[in-house]
């Protein structure tokens, strides 16, 4: 995840009901839903990641939001979520047919998500849905590869989209994600003789 792919990127996403998203600079709005009366961004729902308001969730999707949509700004459902730490609604979301392998703009999958803010639990259950752990985005970095962006850039990323995160806690949780995908990895190997490669089906 790095910090080329979300440089100029600053539009605003509106929600017709909260006026301004808490995500104000990211460019999530372009893509109307043809089914509602406003030409809403299909993300303007993720402001209820941060909830983890599960039944919002489900509203959208009922209403016919594409669960593997991908926003202006290269971001996914999944990946969101992953990056927020919502658990059930990533459960929910998998659930409903989003593919963890699916590449966002910037080449990463959400399993890269969930290890750039170690979202411990998330990454276990994308992994247990079949998550490459081996997956590279654009900037050639594989999940365990994000657990150690450098703080600076981390801060600078958060920026963009207005979280905010405790260092410390992100820096332990990201420890956790990286030993998770080592021990997932030397599985693998044990089972397979090769670790996970990027050609692995979704």
């Amino acid at each position: 995840m790095g910090i080329r792919e979300y440089r100029n990127r600053r539009s605003t996403c509106v929600d017709p009901n909260l006026k301004r998203s808490r995500f104000t600079r990211s460019s999530f709005c372009s893509r109307g839903l043809a089914k509602h009366k406003y030409q809403v961004c299909p993300f303007y729902w993720q402001q209820r990641y941060l909830d983890g308001d599960i039944e919002a969730v489900k509203q959208h999707l009922a209403n016919g939001v594409d669960v593997n949509v991908m926003a202006d700004n290269g971001g996914t459902p999944l990946g969101w979520n992953a990056l927020l730490g919502q658990y059930e609604v990533a459960e929910l979301l998998i659930q409903k047919g989003a593919s963890v392998n699916f590449k966002g703009g910037d080449g990463g999958t959400a399993l890269h998500s969930a290890a750039f803010l170690g979202r411990l639990e998330v990454a276990k259950l994308l992994i247990e849905n079949g998550a490459n752990i081996g997956a590279k985005n654009n900037n050639f970095e594989t999940p365990i590869d994000v657990t150690m962006a450098n703080w600076e850039n981390t801060q600078f990323i958060l920026g963009m989209f207005n979280i905010s995160v405790d260092r410390k806690e992100t820096e332990a949780g990201r420890a956790k994600v990286a030993e998770l995908l080592n021990q997932s990895d030397n599985r693998n190997q044990k089972q397979t003789g090769d670790p996970f490669h990027e050609d692995q089906p979704p």
